[in-house]
This record gives structure tokens, sequence and C-alpha cells, in this order.
């Protein structure tokens, strides 16, 4: 159980970013920042990423893992049990929200390179790609945080695990409050 209590704790920064282009993307006031992430641009005829990754999607996941990180370094701040949870990065120094934005980053990255790849395979945005969907956030949140740990294969296997699990259940909620078209 500690292991995952680890693992949730680390990377809850990319669990709150995940979401964050929706969210955004729901806001009236953020609806005219939706410039794409490839500027239009195409490789071997197609969209590198397609319209629906933004500089806005990209701000607002660096902004949610942010704010996540900045509960995070308010409980570690306030009560041991939180700050104990691991050493491998320092919940109780504001650093810790640079740390949870370049989380934040990696998932919305992962989520870009995912569509990539969907691109270039022709399989239309808002495709089912299982278990690529599923798994784009936290691979790419994976990927970024070895500029500050490393941990054991069998932990990023539990981390995969559980954004597996719960990446269909924040879909659903997601659908159920209007913000996005599909459940799935």
């Amino acid at each position: 159980m500690e292991t995952i209590i680890l693992c949730a704790w680390l990377f809850a920064a990319a669990a709150f970013a995940n979401p964050g282009p929706v969210l955004a993307n729901n806001v009236p006031l953020f609806k005219k920042f939706s410039t794409p992430l490839d500027l239009g641009k195409t490789f071997r005829g197609k969209r590198i990423f397609g319209e629906n990754k933004t500089i806005r999607g990209l701000v607002s996941g660096v902004v949610m893992g942010m704010a996540c990180g900045l509960i995070q370094f308010i409980l570690a701040s306030q009560f041991d049990a939180f700050a104990d949870i691991t050493t491998l990065v320092d919940y109780t120094s504001p650093l810790v929200i640079f740390y949870t934005g370049v989380i934040g980053a990696g998932a919305i990255a992962g989520d870009a390179i995912e569509s990539f790849f969907k691109r270039q395979l022709d399989i239309h945005p808002g495709e089912n790609w299982i278990p690529f969907d599923q798994t784009d956030f936290i691979l790419g949140s994976i990927l970024v945080s070895f500029f500050f740990f490393v941990l054991s294969p069998a932990q990023y296997l539990i981390i995969v695990a559980v954004a597996l699990f719960l990446h269909p259940i924040y879909n659903v909620i997601s659908w159920l409050l209007g913000l996005q078209e599909k459940p799935f």
C-alpha cells in the first residue's frame, strides 16, 4: 500500500494536469486561446498534432499541475504524514510547484505525442486508441520525472496500472458533467 501512496503522491500532478485542457476548453473566457500546438503544420501530409492540441491546453495542464503542487506543498508543510511520504522530492519546499508544473507539462506532452501517432496512423481525433489514450499522459509524466528521480520498474508498472484504471473513470465523470462529448 505504501508503494501505491508513493506513486499516487509523486504523480498526482499528472492526474490534475490531464483534464486541464478539457476544463479550459469549457471556460468561455479561454475559448479564444485555441491556437494549435502544431500551428497548422503537417508531417507527411498529415497534421502533426491536430486542431485539438492547443497552447491553451498546454498552459492549462501546467497550471493544473502547479495547483496540485501548491496543495501538496501546503499539506506537506502543515502535516508530517504528507511530508514523510517520500524523500525523492521535497514537498515542504516551494520548488515543488516547479516540479509539479514540469510533471503537468509532461502529461500534456505525452498526450500530444500520442496524437501525433494517431494522426500518422489515420486514427481520427476522439477515436479511442486503447491503451494509449489511457496512458499517454502518465507516460509523458514518467519521462520528465527522470530529471528528478528514478523509481523501480515495479513502481512504474503500478503507476501505469493505476492510470489505466482511473482514466476511464475520469472520462465518464467529465462526460456526465457535460465537459466532453463522449465518455470514451
